[in-house]
């Protein structure tokens, strides 16, 4: 059977939309945040922006307010012709990618939307309806 993994469906994802690079802002500490920017990196992705949140775990990161996503992704920017990424499934974070996509002009990948796209992908699901403009503009 097929296998993947969150931070592969991240690649899968960029590259079905044909996007090379991104902004990443991670709920991660420091070294983490780092470390999952150096595996994209890795895949032939650009990292042009990058914050992290520095939360202590993944309760604590799925407790942070919707405004925290909303307002630290209008600060950190994208790229031209790029996306932001949030990688972290413990956040809930499927009502966040429409307000942020209208609000950023781009693409937004959440590691939920892009599990369950690669998912999708890989079960040989190619019609469905999904968060974003991944769903949106891709097959699965």
């Amino acid at each position: 059977a097929p296998a993947s993994s969150t931070s592969l469906a991240f690649l899968s994802a960029l590259g079905a939309l044909g996007i090379g690079k991104v902004a990443v802002l991670a709920t991660y500490p420091e070294e983490t945040s780092r470390a999952f920017t150096s595996f994209l990196a890795e895949g032939g992705v650009a990292i042009d922006r990058l914050n992290w949140l520095d939360a202590p775990s993944g309760p604590a990161a799925a407790a942070f307010a919707k405004e925290r996503f909303i307002d630290g992704a209008a600060k950190l920017g994208v790229p031209k012709g790029g996306a932001l990424l949030l990688p972290d499934t413990a956040v809930p974070s499927l009502d966040l990618i429409a307000p942020l996509e209208a609000r950023l002009g781009c693409p937004v990948l959440t590691a939920n939307q892009v599990t369950l796209w690669e998912g999708a992908r890989l079960a040989g699901i190619t019609k469905g309806a999904g968060p974003g403009r991944l769903f949106k503009e891709t097959s699965a």
